[in-house]
Formats: C-alpha cells, sequence, structure tokens
C-alpha cells in the first residue's frame, strides 16, 4: 500500500486516534475527528491548552490510527505537523484575540510515511 492509498482510507472515516508524544517520551493517545483535504492534507482540531497541542509543539510528530468502519483493517499515518497556533504577547489585544480565534482552527499534518499492519 502506498501512501495515497493509506490517505484514501483516512477520507473514509472521519474519527482516527492520533498519538502525539509526551515530555517523558511516552505516547499520548487521543480521540479525535479528521478532515481530508483533497491535496491529501490531514487536519485535526486541538486548543492550544489541550496535551496534544502541547505535545506537538514541543515534538512535532504524530502517528494517525485510522480504522475502517468494520474495525477489522487500519492505517497508521505517521507525520511530521505544523501548528498555526502562536502565543500572544502580554497586554496585546490584537494576539489574544489571535491565539483564540487560531486555537479554534485546525491543526495540519503532512503525511510523511505510513505503517501497515505485519
Amino acid at each position: 500500500m502506498d501512501l495515497s492509498d493509506a490517505v484514501n482510507i483516512a477520507r473514509t472515516n472521519q474519527w482516527s486516534v492520533l498519538t502525539t508524544i509526551r515530555g517523558s517520551g511516552r505516547p499520548q493517545l487521543s480521540n479525535v475527528g479528521h478532515l481530508v483535504a483533497p491535496d491529501g492534507l490531514i487536519r485535526i482540531s486541538a486548543t492550544a491548552d489541550r496535551a496534544k497541542y502541547q505535545n506537538v509543539a514541543r515534538e512535532p510528530w504524530a502517528a494517525l490510527h485510522v480504522t475502517r468502519d468494520d474495525f477489522f483493517a487500519y492505517v497508521v499515518i505517521e507525520c511530521d505537523v505544523t501548528t498555526p497556533w502562536r502565543r500572544p504577547r502580554t497586554n496585546d489585544r490584537a494576539s489574544a484575540s489571535s491565539i483564540t480565534h487560531s486555537a479554534r482552527s485546525t491543526g495540519r499534518i503532512r503525511p510523511s510515511g505510513i505503517t501497515l499492519p505485519g
């Protein structure tokens, strides 16, 4: 299976499990909803105060586990992560407003590889 086939499987189910790396080096798993754009970019939504955001801000890597509806097949898409968020400067209303808006926008996950069942 190539990457485009794995991304196509991710298009069939909007629910997935996102794996990020905690500061301790151990995995953090989060149930998430995702959306695959026409160009293959996978988006999830996360607010800046959540562990998954803090983890990818520190270590910009994630794996997205997507299961087929019947639960008997899955793909894991490993990827580098970019986030659109920025932290507000002290007493800067425009920046504070920006992070509030951006925290409600979506993170972006660009697939860079896949892991398939053995």
